[in-house]
């Protein structure tokens, strides 16, 4: 499963999206928690993300799946991959959609039999890896990347979540 984005926390319409460049040689999902290292690249559960990916578009600003263009790197269109060239930052500048928002509302799974069941992991913290799953369904109380605001009422094993930090934040502590 991947990370969808449900709404908004504050109510706004549409969450803050920004569209940067792929690094190269990064396979980058749609639906995949990313950070930045001097270009989009998967997040890792040691990183403070940049967001998480919604979209995959072209230096045209094009989706990947209805451009004509031809791409240096490899796309896949049933999975929703795109894995960037050698040259992707100067060449093609194929680029990720990044929603940035801190009051974008996240449903994400937990990984393997994890289960959020307990009311007790409301606000905690917790990691995303491999990029599109919640680590496990045990909260840090210090820090992580994203934060769950509430549990998924049709299944225990997923719940809802906020980005928590980011490198967008001078104090990232991941």
């Amino acid at each position: 499963m991947s990370i969808k984005y449900t709404g908004q926390l504050s109510g706004a319409q549409d969450p803050v999206l920004i569209t940067v460049p792929i690094k190269n040689s990064a396979a980058i999902i749609v639906g995949q928690a990313v950070s930045w290292s001097a270009g989009v690249t998967p997040a890792t559960a040691t990183s403070a993300i940049l967001g998480v990916c919604t979209g995959l578009v072209d230096s045209k600003g094009i989706q990947l799946a209805n451009t004509g263009d031809a791409l240096d790197g490899t796309f896949n269109a049933s999975t929703n991959t795109y894995t960037a060239a050698s040259n992707n930052m100067t060449v093609l500048g194929v680029s990720a959609q990044v929603v940035i928002d801190k009051s974008a509302i996240w449903l994400i799974d937990a990984d393997g039999s994890g289960v959020f069941s307990n009311l007790d992991l409301f606000g905690g913290f917790y990691l995303a890896t491999p990029f599109n799953v919640i680590t496990d369904a045990t909260p840090n109380a210090v820090k992580g990347q994203f934060k769950m605001v509430r549990l998924n009422e049709l299944n225990n094993t997923s719940a809802y979540f906020v980005i928590n930090e980011s490198v967008l934040d001078g104090s990232a502590q991941i």
